[in-house]
């Protein structure tokens, strides 16, 4: 032989399940990677996704700057602590979180309401009607 060595063979790329484009493993994180052929993103695919699932600028802002100190309800416009929420309305994105004192208004509510059409039969919102009126002979 002359010596010359042969140019190293190219590196393994994978396609981003995403933007379906063919890259290295460095564009990848180790976990994606990992995945099995036709189910990893890109890093580039992965961070996208992942800030279109936290929301709006507004929303990341808010919960950056008030970590944990108060959050707002969206129905009544007041900025409470943490106890005044539920632990699933809390965790809630701003368009979507609702306090406990205005969820509790917002079922009695839909309660009246139900009541002055004199609504009947089985359905989902006639067993919370009839979870808030005491059904007959069980105050004996």
């Amino acid at each position: 032989g002359n010596g010359a060595m042969p140019p190293p063979p190219p590196p393994p790329r994978k396609e981003c399940v995403s933007c379906h484009s063919r890259k290295i493993q460095s564009e990848y994180s180790a976990r994606q990677w990992k995945k099995r052929i036709g189910t990893g993103k890109c890093l580039l695919c992965a961070t996208d996704s992942c800030r279109a699932q936290a929301g709006t600028t507004a929303d990341r802002e808010e919960t950056a700057s008030s970590a944990s100190l108060t959050r707002k309800c969206q129905l009544c416009g007041a900025c409470k602590t943490r106890e005044e929420f539920t632990a699933t309305q809390w965790k809630k994105v701003a368009t979507e979180r609702t306090c406990s004192g205005c969820k509790v208004e917002k079922i009695r509510r839909s309660i009246a309401r139900q009541m002055g059409r004199g609504v009947g039969g089985a359905s989902a919102s006639s067993s919370s009607l009839a979870r808030a009126t005491a059904p007959e002979g069980e105050g004996e």
